[in-house]
């Protein structure tokens, strides 16, 4: 990632300053569409959620944790990029929707 070019820090910075709300999603898919470095790490992101959400279908805690810890590795990565998201946002983003 520290390889990227400005403009995709630039967008990666706007995605994370709007994690407070579900409009990162729609920044990231919509910046995923022309930005190929967006697009892998929109990949990444997604491959995980859905290998988690399949781990917690099969209770396999073992690899629930695993998952979530790559997810938080990438999180503080993308925070000391492009800086931290608004005061308030922890490090659960990317958690599964709410019932």
């Amino acid at each position: 990632m520290s390889g990227f070019s400005s403009e995709t820090l630039e967008r990666l910075r706007r995605i994370n300053q709007a994690s407070s709300t579900s409009r990162h999603i729609v920044a990231a898919i919509s910046y995923g569409f022309v930005d190929r470095d967006l697009y892998r790490v929109n990949r990444l992101i997604i491959g995980l959620m859905l290998r988690r959400h399949k781990a917690e279908r099969q209770g396999d805690v073992a690899t629930i944790e695993k998952i979530e810890l790559r997810l938080k590795e990438l999180h503080r990565v993308i925070n000391a990029l492009v800086g931290p998201p608004p005061q308030g946002v922890d490090d659960v983003a990317c958690r599964s929707v709410k019932k």
